[in-house]
C-alpha cells in the first residue's frame, strides 16, 4: 500500500515510539497508531495495513540528548544539562526540569530531538 503521511500522522509516530508501555502500529487505513493488542487478523487487498513502528529506544533518547547539550552555546545549561546526564536515576526528568529554565532552548531541544527521529 502506498501513502503519504501527513504532519499529524508523523507527529502521531513519533509519539507513539516514545512510548514506553504499549507496542504500537501504525494503521495505514485508518491513518493513526493503534495498540498491537488491538489487531485482529484483518488485512487489506491489495497490500498491508499495518506497519511496525521505527525501533526507538531509551539508549537512542539518551545519546540524543547528550548530542544536543553538546551543541548548547550557554555554558551553564550545557554543564546542567550534561550533569542532569550523568545522574544514574530520572536522567530524563532531571534532563526536562532543567531546559524548563530557559524556554528558547528547550523549543529547539524539541525541534531536535523530532528531527533525529525522524532520520
Amino acid at each position: 500500500m502506498t501513502f503519504i503521511l501527513s504532519p499529524e500522522m508523523i507527529d502521531d509516530i513519533i509519539f507513539s515510539m516514545e512510548n514506553q508501555n504499549e507496542i504500537l502500529s501504525f494503521d495505514a487505513l485508518e491513518g493513526i497508531c493503534v495498540d498491537e493488542d488491538a489487531i485482529d487478523d484483518e488485512t487489506v487487498i491489495g497490500g498491508r495495513r499495518y506497519y511496525d513502528l521505527p525501533e526507538w529506544s531509551s539508549a537512542q533518547g539518551f545519546h540524543v540528548m547528550g548530542q544536543f547539550a553538546a551543541q548548547v552555546h550557554n555554558p551553564l545549561l550545557r554543564e546542567a544539562l550534561l550533569n542532569a546526564l550523568g545522574q544514574r536515576k530520572g536522567v530524563f526528568r532531571r534532563y526536562k526540569e532543567v531546559l524548563k529554565t530557559a524556554p528558547a532552548v528547550e523549543r529547539e531541544w524539541y525541534r531536535f530531538k523530532d528531527q533525529q527521529m525522524k532520520t
